[in-house]
């Protein structure tokens, strides 16, 4: 009996490492997307004049279309994008 509560808190275990890793992957996308976010902001900015202190809607919509064109396949992503997004912009209250 004893071997069987080991074996299946080693299942449970490798489990959790599959878990942490998969949430690992998700956290190096989103770090990825919020880098090539920042670029494409820096690039905007730079080109139409948009205020850095308050990018309002051009700025939302912008990134949203950026994401658009790089295709990514899941609304997931996208719509985690925008949550980040907005807890930010209410943190920095605005």
């Amino acid at each position: 009996m004893y071997y069987g509560l080991k074996s299946r808190n080693k299942l449970k275990n490798k489990g959790v490492i599959k878990n942490i890793m998969q949430s690992q992957k998700v956290l190096t996308r989103m770090k990825k997307l919020e880098k090539e976010i920042r670029e494409l902001r820096i690039g905007i900015h730079s080109q139409t004049g948009i205020s850095m202190v308050k990018p309002g809607k051009e700025m939302h919509k912008a990134a949203l279309d950026f994401l658009k064109l790089k295709e990514i396949p899941d609304k997931i992503e996208i719509s985690s994008v925008e949550l980040v997004r907005k807890e930010r912009k209410h943190a920095r209250g605005y």
